[in-house]
């Protein structure tokens, strides 16, 4: 099983406290793309967005 097929549940205490921690600065944020190969960029808004389910809201525009 690679990385990209294991999933793990995190709760909503879990995901707050990772948050909580979480500092502003640039974070890479990454995906599969549709050839199934990882694809990625980096992002300076990043933010919690609901806990239930755990979301993370990330900006991005069109012109980068």
């Amino acid at each position: 099983m690679t990385a990209v097929e294991q999933s793990a549940e995190v709760g909503a205490p879990e995901f707050r406290q990772a948050m909580g921690h979480f500092a502003a600065g640039v974070t890479v944020v990454t995906s599969i793309g549709d050839d199934d190969e990882p694809v990625g960029t980096t992002a300076s808004a990043v933010t919690s967005l609901s806990l239930d389910p755990p979301l993370v809201l990330v900006c991005l525009t069109t012109r980068a």
